[in-house]
Order: C-alpha cells, then structure tokens, then sequence
C-alpha cells in the first residue's frame, strides 16, 4: 500500500486481509495460530492509515465480504465487482 500510493495511486483495494483469530485463512481446519490473536491493533492500524489516506485526497476500500475491517468500521466496503 505505502509503495502504491508513493507510485501516485489515489485508491487502494485491499481483498483477503487475514484478520482470523484462530488458525489461517487458507487453512481453517489445522491452522498454526496456537492461541486467539487480538486483532484490535491491526484495526487501530488500519483505521489510521484510511484516515492518512483520506487526509491525501485517496481512497482506501476493503473488498473481503464480511471482512473484519469493513464489518468493525476501520475500512469502507466496497464489492470488488464494482471496483473492476
């Protein structure tokens, strides 16, 4: 993200943040998170960098349907047919 928008992108998608407590993304039955994570620090980063980004006259969207970041508030939830 910082490199896309020092490169002069004005609006950033992010899909497939992994936000999951326990275990992975790509691996819900084994996945190698052994304790629950907090993500609350990844919220409070990532509702900065939209308000940095806002602040530059960009855009920043989370296209993961029912993502953690768009459904707790940090990010706007945009479907990533509407963007392509």
């Amino acid at each position: 993200t910082q490199l896309a928008l020092w490169m002069g992108y004005t609006e950033i998608v992010l899909l497939g943040v992994d936000t999951t407590q326990t275990g992975q993304a790509w691996d819900v039955k084994a996945g190698r998170t052994a304790e629950p994570r907090n993500i609350r620090s990844i919220l409070e980063c990532s509702d900065r960098l939209r308000r940095d980004i806002q602040r530059e006259g960009r855009i920043i969207w989370d296209a993961t349907p029912g993502g953690r970041l768009n459904t707790e508030g940090s990010l706007p939830y945009r479907e990533l047919a509407e963007i392509l």
